[in-house]
């Protein structure tokens, strides 16, 4: 989440890496079309998922691994705002829905990037104001419990479809 540096084509090969495993069996056409269902679901799955984890590595005060984590959410998140913009262009009545997602995908950016950086200084100071050890704790078992879900969901979505 810091921007391009030298790391920059190794994050994306990663990225595109989890991508494309996450869109298994039908990760050629993921990577085929650029607006395939396989890969709007799975950018939006790894974006989801990686933002609980970052929140709950936060809420464990665990700092090793985050940048590289932090990095790859910022590509997923990419793909994914990619996809919906262009699926709002050819499609103009998902453009209510597509906004929507668009900006509660950026919402949930900007509160990872909030406890991460350091970045939004008002919403750091509402945080600190209300939070302590027992919330951190209650924090991290929410975001448990929310990527198990999360990830029990795919795993149906992945083998039964809709």
């Amino acid at each position: 989440m810091s921007g391009i540096n030298f790391k920059t084509p190794i994050i994306f090969l990663l990225s595109i890496l989890v991508i494309s495993i996450c869109a298994l069996p039908e990760y050629e056409k993921a990577l085929e079309g650029f607006i395939s269902k396989p890969l709007y679901i799975s950018s939006g799955f790894v974006t989801l998922l990686l933002s609980l984890v970052l929140l709950g590595m936060q809420a464990k005060d665990v700092k090793k691994g985050y940048k590289w984590l932090g990095e790859i959410l910022s590509y997923a998140h990419g793909v994914f705002i990619t996809i919906i913009i262009a699926l709002m262009v050819q499609k103009r009545e998902f453009n209510v829905e597509g906004t929507l997602i668009i900006v509660l995908s950026i919402a949930l950016i900007m509160l990872v990037a909030s406890s991460i950086e350091n970045k939004f200084e008002w919403i750091d100071k509402k945080f600190e104001e209300i939070t302590n050890t027992n919330a951190k704790k209650a924090a991290y078992k929410i975001v448990s419990a929310a990527i198990i879900v999360l990830v029990i969901l795919y795993i149906w979505y992945r083998a039964f479809g809709l």
